[in-house]
Formats: C-alpha cells, structure tokens, sequence
C-alpha cells in the first residue's frame, strides 16, 4: 500500500471517496459540511461542491453508477434512532459546478426495527458502505460483532423498505471486523470491503455470499480507514480518518491482475 499524499488538516474526518474521470469525490461524516471534495488522483486539490437543500446529518459513504453519476450515503446511524436515512443522487454532468442539487432522493427505512432506538444489543441499524449493482443499491451494516446485514434498495426516487438479502460475518484471527466502506468494479464483479486495517474482496458471481465468498484478505496499517474505491481493475485508493497526528491520508493499493 502506497501513501500518495496527505488531506488538508481542515479534513479529518473524511468517510467516503469514489472516483469519477480520474478526479477523487471525498466526503465528511456527521457535523461537517454539505460539501464534495473533490482531488485529482495524485492527491492534488482540484475544488469542492456544496450540496444545497440538504444537511450533512451523517455522510458514510460514496458510491457511483456504470454512468459516472455520483451518490452519497447519509446514512449512518451509529445509535440505531435515525428516521430520516437517505441516498442523494448527483448527476455526473453537475460534477464541474461549485453548487448542486440533488437530482434524486432515495429514502428507506429498515422494516425489521421497531424501536428508535431499540435496546442496546439490538442497535444494528448503522450503515457505511453501499454499492450500485444494476439498478439497486447494497447496503452492508456495521456490527461490532462482525456481522454485516446486506440490504438492498431500488436506485429511483421515493421511499423504500430495505429487503435484507444476505449476512456476512467478517474476521481476521477470530476478531470481528466492521465494515467501514464497500467498493465495486463492474468490469471484473469485485467486491471490496473495508475494514479499519483490513480489506477484503471477493467476487460477485451471484446475488448471495456463500461461507467461501471471500477470496482474498489484505491487512492494512493500523489507522481508521473510512474510504475506499476502484480506480482501474486493479487499483484502490482509500481514505482514513486523521486521529492527533495519524491519519488524514490517501493510499493507493495495486491488487494482484487476474491469470
């Protein structure tokens, strides 16, 4: 894993990055602007968007579409009371302006919670990574117990009962891992998902994830990683968060090209 280049100290808490025509899209999570930041891949500053209509209530995750169209996940819910979970889209033909409007709201709620929030060992509600696969949306939950909850959502306006499709428990040496972001390459059907210090992929041959899903596991450095995309077939950048003087970083990571 290569460090490309170190964020401005003014972002620290960068949650989601995807990349789009060689320019990297970063947002922030909760208590931070509603703004896109937006770099080339060299980690060089390129400008920002300011989302308008909308609050940065808890920015998880960025994701795109075969078409380059950008979404951003303001879903995270780490205390499983959120009423209001929602998918903004913006269309790729606005990525060049300084301000946007959302052009489609996606909005869903989690129809096995009954309780906001519910008892505490029940809070498994919170969500920072999701894909766009066809023309639905992959939620994967966060769980301290390893345990992510795939969810999917129809990709068009209005509002949504997720439909929990599949479970995957996720652990390195027996200690669970949450999973902090998801990316997808649509060319080779590979799935990234990140942990704090670790990566895992796998391929997506069908709409379910077998016990032997998962090809490979990569251990990462030891900072809170919140970002991850593809950049080529084999190319990952990832973001984490910056924590005292750790942290607030781009990397790039070169996967092993297919026989």
């Amino acid at each position: 894993m290569e460090t490309v280049a170190s964020f401005p100290k003014e972002l620290k808490e960068l949650s989601g990055i995807i990349e789009i025509e060689n320019k990297l899209y970063l947002v922030e999570d909760s208590n931070n602007e509603a703004v896109i930041w937006v770099f080339h891949t060299d980690g060089t500053f390129s400008g920002k968007i300011e989302v308008k209509g909308f609050e940065n209530r808890d920015w998880e995750a960025l994701t795109r579409d075969e078409e380059g169209n950008l979404y951003i996940g303001d879903f995270g819910n780490n205390d499983s009371d959120r009423k209001d979970l929602r998918i903004l889209k913006i269309n790729k033909k606005e990525l060049n302006r300084n301000e946007v409007v959302p052009s489609q709201v996606t909005t869903f709620n989690y129809p096995e919670q009954k309780h906001f929030p519910p008892k505490k060992k029940k809070k498994s509600f919170d969500a920072e990574a999701f894909i766009v696969k066809g023309d639905v949306f992959w939620l994967f939950t966060k769980n301290k117990n390893g345990i992510s909850h795939v969810y999917q959502i129809p990709n068009r306006p209005g509002n949504f009962k997720a439909i929990l499709t599949d479970t995957l428990a996720l652990s390195v040496k027996d200690k669970p891992v949450m999973v902090t972001d998801a990316a997808f390459n649509t060319t080779t059907q590979t799935l990234a998902l990140l942990g704090h210090s670790v990566l895992f992929t796998m391929q997506l041959k069908t709409d379910r994830f077998p016990s032997e899903a998962v090809t490979s596991t990569v251990k990462l450095n030891t900072s809170q990683k919140e970002g991850v995309c593809f950049g080529s077939n084999e190319t990952l950048f990832m973001v984490d968060e910056r924590v005292k003087k750790k942290g607030g970083n781009l990397y790039r990571l070169k996967l092993k090209a297919k026989p």
